[in-house]
């Protein structure tokens, strides 16, 4: 899965860095600029448990103040999400969406490189469609409700 990985940032020709965990576990580092900001973007092949993690973390940590109205904003949007999940770390403010993409480590794997594409293209849709009501609910004081459905539907009335 290792050379998949690093087969695929090299066909989206984004740089990385490439590092190892405890478990000598490849951990790719990189970042995607985006409308609203650069995503750092952490993925890690566990290969005990067959899953490679998609982690695009927010530009911005989330207050303590805002904790518990950005996390109402999650729960929302997570009942739309099929793939992955956004996810806050009420510790310290950190807001990733993760997806995960499972594998048979024994199966053919010619079919990953587009499963990783995919999975990686969903992630950074999600990230962008949320992170902009993310933002109306800290600095606007917007309903997570309210700023869930301008992010999923924009301004188009027949929509909302």
């Amino acid at each position: 899965m290792e050379e998949l990985l690093d087969l695929f940032f090299e066909n989206e020709e984004m740089g990385y860095h490439k590092d190892y965990d405890d478990e000598d576990d490849p951990i790719y580092i990189t970042e995607l600029k985006a409308e609203d900001g650069d995503f750092p973007i952490f993925v890690t092949n566990a290969r005990d448990n067959q899953t490679v993690n998609f982690y695009i973390k927010s530009p911005v940590k989330i207050s303590h103040s805002n904790r518990r109205t950005i996390a109402e904003y999650i729960t929302r949007a997570n009942m739309h999400n099929y793939e992955g999940c956004l996810m806050l770390d009420f510790d310290d403010g950190s807001l990733f969406y993760k997806n995960t993409l499972r594998y048979d480590p024994v199966e053919d794997k010619k079919h990953i490189l587009y499963q990783l594409h995919a999975t990686f293209n969903v992630g950074m849709e999600e990230m962008e469609t949320h992170f902009p009501g993310i933002l109306n609910v800290v600095y606007n004081d917007i309903d997570p409700a309210q700023a869930l459905t301008k992010a999923e539907y924009g301004s188009n009335a027949k929509l909302n």
